[in-house]
């Protein structure tokens, strides 16, 4: 008895908790659904912004190697244009990685097309290569790689500037970009601190002045035409080697046949010394003179005009 009247207490309990439940439900029903909802559209949004995302930096990457094979092509100007436009979606995109990769490529990039120019380097390209090692230094200041290959590539932007125009102030810009790579403490021991410490020793042979003859008048350079020798020596060289006892000849070695093994060259005229190594002609000895003694007993003597030769006559023993 007391068994079912603890059960019933306990169905009682359940049911007021259902109750209870049911009219909280009823009465906040419209703030628990909103709630729901808010939770579920979290949900959602977070995962479909996660998703663009991922999909925005797959597009990044793909527009990288569409734009590095474009830079690469026989176009050159259509090669410019690509790397401007991707210059541009770099600046645009907040993507860290993204971006040091560019940029390194684009450095690269534009160094290697400068100096593959017609005739070298292109100014173009060359820009190009500066503008990307400035965003590179300014955009990751604190990037050990960035910072080295950004200083490294001024330095040789100055360099190609002054092969140019020759103006000796690229050679002091480049030494401040250099002497900025061996103060900067990130770098200490690395071998971009080497290689700036040797390019620094070498800055005098680079920027060097050279200086060219401007040419001659047409006037001038035609008279110096018309005075030239039939052997294509000017006349003071003709006149010095003939002072020298060396008169310059001219040998036609397209219709000269060379001589047969063992056959001598024919020999030089009056007053004209033999070429080194020509083999000469060599008249050959004379026959010596017979003696009595060297004719054959048997020999016959020679016959009379119009007869035969005779033996000679036999000898009584």
């Amino acid at each position: 008895m007391r068994a079912e009247r603890r059960h019933e207490l306990k169905e009682n309990d359940l049911i007021h908790a259902l109750q209870s439940a049911r009219t909280y439900m009823v009465t906040h029903r419209t703030p628990l659904t909103w709630g729901v909802i808010l939770v579920l559209v979290v949900v959602i949004g977070t995962t479909y912004v996660v998703r663009a995302r991922a999909q925005a930096v797959d597009r990044l990457w793909e527009e990288r190697a569409k734009f590095y094979a474009a830079s690469l092509g026989e176009d050159r100007a259509a090669g410019l244009q690509a790397l401007q436009t991707w210059m541009e979606l770099v600046r645009a995109s907040s993507n860290d990685g993204f971006a040091l990769q560019s940029l390194a490529d684009q450095v690269s990039l534009g160094l290697q097309l400068a100096a593959t120019g017609s005739p070298p380097p292109d100014r173009a390209f060359n820009d190009h290569a500066r503008g990307a090692a400035q965003m590179l230094l300014d955009r990751f200041p604190q990037h050990t790689f960035a910072q080295a290959l950004a200083l490294s590539t001024l330095a040789t932007v100055e360099e190609n500037e002054f092969a140019l125009d020759g103006d000796l102030a690229h050679k002091e810009r480049a030494r401040a970009h250099l002497t900025a790579m061996l103060e900067r403490p990130a770098l200490n021991g690395t071998p971009f601190q080497t290689q700036a410490a040797d390019r620094l020793k070498a800055l005098d042979s680079i920027f060097t002045v050279v200086a060219f003859a401007p040419p001659l008048p047409p006037e001038e350079a035609a008279a110096l035409e018309s005075q030239q020798t039939p052997e294509g020596l000017p006349p003071e060289l003709l006149k010095a080697l003939q002072e020298r006892g060396k008169t310059p000849r001219v040998v036609d070695v397209g219709s000269t046949a060379p001589a047969p093994t063992g056959q001598a060259q024919p020999a030089p005229a009056a007053g004209e010394k033999p070429e080194p190594g020509t083999p000469q002609a060599v008249p050959p000895p004379e026959a010596p003179a017979p003696t009595p003694a060297d004719a054959a007993p048997d020999a016959k003597e020679p016959a009379p005009e119009g007869g035969s030769p005779t033996e000679p006559a036999p000898t009584e023993g």
